[in-house]
């Protein structure tokens, strides 16, 4: 009994200092002369800090030139 307590406590443990890579692409939306285009930029994975760093950079390079940023995530 000891054992098991032991073998789970230290499963449990171990789930909760990993954490999980996510992966996301981000991308412009924007029409040119009646036509819209999807400019897609590279997959980037990593921690929730990273990814959402990535989006908001995305976003604001997305302001700057008056268009749409989408990000899918995976």
């Amino acid at each position: 009994m000891k054992k098991l307590f032991i073998v789970t406590f230290a499963f449990i443990a171990t789930l909760s200092f990993t954490s999980c890579k996510k992966c996301t692409t981000c991308g412009f939306d924007y029409s040119f002369q009646g036509v819209n285009f999807t400019d897609m930029k590279e997959e980037v994975c990593g921690k929730k800090k990273e990814l959402d760093n990535y989006k908001a950079e995305c976003d604001a390079t997305a302001s700057l030139y008056g268009v749409k940023c989408i990000c899918t995530d995976k």
